[in-house]
């Protein structure tokens, strides 16, 4: 496989595993607001990811009165704006291929901090590691939500 090809494979791989992520997130809240997942749609379906991890902090807060499992959600949370911040890094970073080295720049210009050029030389094997934390913290989000809606589904229907 040529390099580029590993490049765009590389970076698919971060945007499926992100898109995998924020798919998880978005049930857990949908089972956070109740048995009626169109209603969670409603109002999840134009929220920033940002946006989507506050809700399901509150709502998980005023659901689940665990403050072991508070505390897991915030440290899941946590990783997951982690792993937004690289998602965000790669797929909006401009990237080149020259003599065999991958190199990537994005460009800022944000009212706090003024203009901002970074400029990174990276390895398919670092690329591949940011799309496996990705897909890491997408499973554990997975393994953390399955009981406790599962748990609150029985308890919405009065078993």
């Amino acid at each position: 496989m040529e390099l580029n090809d590993k490049l765009i494979s590389a970076l698919g791989s971060i945007t499926v595993s992100f898109s995998t992520l924020e798919l998880f997130i978005s049930y857990f809240v949908w089972g956070l607001i109740g048995p009626d997942p169109k209603l969670g749609k409603i109002i999840t379906s134009q929220m920033s990811f940002s946006r989507l991890l506050d809700l399901l902090s509150s709502l998980f807060k005023y659901r689940v009165h665990d403050d072991k499992k508070i505390e897991t959600l915030k440290d899941l949370v946590t990783k997951a704006g982690q792993a937004e911040e690289k998602r965000n890094t790669y797929v909006h970073s401009s990237w080149w291929i020259e003599y065999g080295k991958i190199s990537r720049s994005k460009i800022t210009a944000k009212r706090k901090n003024g203009f901002n050029q970074q400029i990174q030389d990276i390895s398919i094997k670092e690329l591949k590691e940011e799309a496996d934390f990705i897909t890491n913290v997408a499973g554990e989000f997975n393994e953390f939500m399955r009981p406790i809606l599962s748990f609150l589904y029985e308890h919405d229907k009065g078993g």
